[in-house]
């Protein structure tokens, strides 16, 4: 799939580059990642804008509660907002169904993520996954797998351009293993630095920095004890900062993730794509497509600060920067 990173990073690149100047980078990055997305999900898909699904998934009336849902009011209690969120969900259920009977329908081998879920099969019984398993899937993907993304780029692109240094480090190492050309599945195994970057990036803004578990057997914490069937959050916006941790936490520092001072790192110190059994499936496609992005991006433009306002991240289902992240773009000669 590094092919349809590469298209939609150098597509993304070419519009930072038209609009120069001063610009509010999150849109852009969202409408990048949402693309990757619709991509290698549904390659053949021809309903919806992409834009109308996010808007579906990631609209006000979906991460945001109403009162009667903190109060623990049961769901069939209506409200109106819970009626637009059930409207907007079952729209985007339907079109999702839409796209795997269009897809079984056609005689298409476009590689991408549904037809791999259409032709899997349970090994112990040779049996396929259902409608709304598939369905499932497909909205999970492309929720999950744009959004944190998204997120991810624009804080590395913030990170980037108040680093100078790092900045170009990272051109350097893209020139030297790419050249002038789209970033290549080789070459995604030779940028290190990106990596490091991208992971240092990670650390501090965690796009998902809550993670719910609830606890199989008690557990004795020392000062906590925790009972089982307890729920507890683990905030990694806090793990990934903390100075028992992290030497000079608050820093910009990728170096951190070099192989050298990686070594000896506690197992669950940094899991930013969670841990255990239920670590996120897509940690690996979110990490090429990250590189990706950043290797095309630094090689297209240089990245500067708007301003000396540090913008403040706000948790809402991810941790977005507050009021947007305007950034000076410079394109590169040539």
């Amino acid at each position: 799939m590094t092919a349809a990173f590469a298209g939609a990073a150098e597509a993304s690149a070419a519009r930072l580059c038209a609009a120069s100047g001063v610009v509010d980078v999150e849109p852009e990055m969202r409408r990048a990642t949402l693309q990757v997305v619709m991509d290698t999900l549904l390659a053949s898909y021809d309903g919806a804008a992409p834009e109308v699904l996010a808007h579906t998934l990631f609209g006000d009336v979906v991460v945001r509660p109403t009162a009667l849902d903190l109060l623990g009011a049961p769901p069939w209690i209506p409200a109106p907002g819970r009626s637009l969120y059930r409207s907007r969900v079952r729209a985007l259920r339907e079109q999702a169904r839409e796209a795997v009977e269009r897809r079984r329908r056609s005689d298409l081998e476009t590689g991408d993520l549904l037809g791999a879920l259409l032709a899997a099969r349970d090994p112990e019984n040779a049996r396929a996954l259902s409608d709304q398993e598939l369905v499932d899937n497909i909205l999970t993907f492309i929720g999950a797998g744009h959004e944190t993304t998204a997120v991810t780029l624009t804080w590395t692109l913030y990170l980037v351009a108040n680093a100078p240094e790092v900045q170009a480090r990272l051109l350097a190492e893209a020139r030297q293993v790419l050249g002038d050309g789209p970033v290549t599945a080789d070459g995604l195994d030779r940028l290190t630095f990106h990596e490091q970057v991208v992971y240092e990036s990670l650390r501090l803004f965690t796009p998902g920095p809550l993670i719910l578990r609830t606890a199989r057997r008690d557990v004795d914490l020392g000062p906590v004890q925790v009972k089982a069937g307890t729920n507890v959050f683990c905030n990694l916006y806090v793990l990934h900062r903390s100075p028992r941790l992290w030497d000079h936490p608050s820093a910009f520092d990728p170096d951190r993730f070099s192989p050298e001072r990686s070594a000896g790192r506690r197992r669950f110190a940094f899991i930013p794509f969670g841990g255990g059994p239920r670590v996120c499936i897509g940690a690996r496609f979110a990490m090429m497509e990250a590189k990706t992005f950043l290797a095309t991006y630094v090689r297209a433009f240089a990245v500067e600060p708007a301003s000396a306002a540090q913008p403040l991240p706000r948790f809402r289902l991810t941790t977005s920067p507050d009021g947007g992240m305007p950034l000076r773009i410079r394109p590169r000669a040539g």
